[in-house]
């Protein structure tokens, strides 16, 4: 069977307040390798929540592990929120300003100005993966090459910007589609 993903955000201050977004809201698919890639409409809506915005970011799968002390998981736990199709009209706008992945936890960065499409059209958009729990357990997940690096960065401080900080790794997309 296939897995289903959700983004979960949670502020920088927020202690367990996880906020979950559909995919479907945005007519993608819910498997990850279905909306892993930069054309996407819930992806761009996503990374402008993200913009100048750092969270906590999980790419939370329905057959991920439970959280401790739980029987549940992220995907089941977190308050799913309704997609806004005003702020996904200005995530389009924004959407060439949105230049640098921040991995602040981590002090690392991907360029998504040196993003190349490939032959078949579409680019892995790296945030997901990276920060993907319960990868490997289900049908439309990421099987490709460098699959031990997704969910590296799971739980770990995220933003979007337009300006590079300094004091941060440039990191290459280590995932493509494998056809």
């Amino acid at each position: 069977m296939g897995q289903y993903f959700k983004a979960a955000l949670k502020g920088s201050k927020a202690k367990k307040n996880w906020r979950l977004y559909r995919t479907w809201a945005l007519n993608c698919g819910a498997k990850l390798t279905e909306h892993s890639y930069m054309e996407c409409w819930y992806m761009m809506y996503i990374k402008h929540l993200l913009f100048g915005h750092p969270q906590y970011v999980v790419w939370a799968g329905d057959y991920a592990d439970n959280e401790q002390g739980s029987d549940d998981n992220i995907y089941f736990l977190g308050k799913e929120m309704k997609i806004n199709s005003d702020f996904l009209a200005q995530a389009i706008v924004e959407q060439p300003r949105m230049k640098y992945l921040l991995n602040r936890t981590k002090k690392l960065y991907y360029d998504y100005t040196k993003a190349k499409p490939r032959d078949i059209g579409s680019t892995i958009d790296p945030l997901p993966l990276f920060t993907a729990e319960g990868n490997g357990q289900g049908g439309g997940d990421y099987y490709g090459e460098n699959k031990e690096k997704v969910g590296e960065w799971a739980r770990d401080l995220i933003s979007i910007e337009e300006e590079l900080p300094k004091g941060y790794t440039e990191v290459t997309n280590p995932f493509y589609w494998d056809y």
